[in-house]
């Protein structure tokens, strides 16, 4: 869980690891001068899709999807749901607790997201 202290901190300052030669400009630029609180969706989205420390990140936008299952970030409605449903299987097996959390709220949600489907079918 991300402290509120943690919101003031960027992700290299959190992770307390500077090797961060293998991440592309976009991803480094965030990792090591955007705290927390200044994360966009798209920022989120973009670390998550790179595998980027996703201990942090995936609480963070889970947090936001239980407020908005279609938060997006450049792309589409919904592309943060997408990304996070699209971690790697490893990760959830590891943090269960997150897992469920997901679940919940697509679950809470499956009445909305089944209305856009039959919307755009007919």
């Amino acid at each position: 869980m991300i402290t509120q202290y943690e919101f003031n901190k960027t992700l290299s300052e959190i992770m307390n690891v500077d090797d961060n030669h293998s991440l592309d400009e976009r991803c480094t630029e965030i990792y090591n001068n955007r705290i927390l609180r200044e994360f966009s969706n798209e920022d989120l989205k973009v670390m998550i899709d790179h595998r980027i420390a996703l201990d942090v990140m995936m609480p963070f936008a889970i947090d936001i999807l239980e407020e908005n299952i279609m938060s997006e970030g450049e792309h589409y409605p919904g592309d943060l749901l997408q990304s996070t449903s699209s971690v790697h299987t490893e990760y959830w097996q590891q943090n269960s607790d997150q897992k469920e959390r997901l679940k919940q709220i697509i679950e809470n949600n499956i009445g909305m997201l089944s209305d856009i489907l039959k919307s755009i079918s007919s």
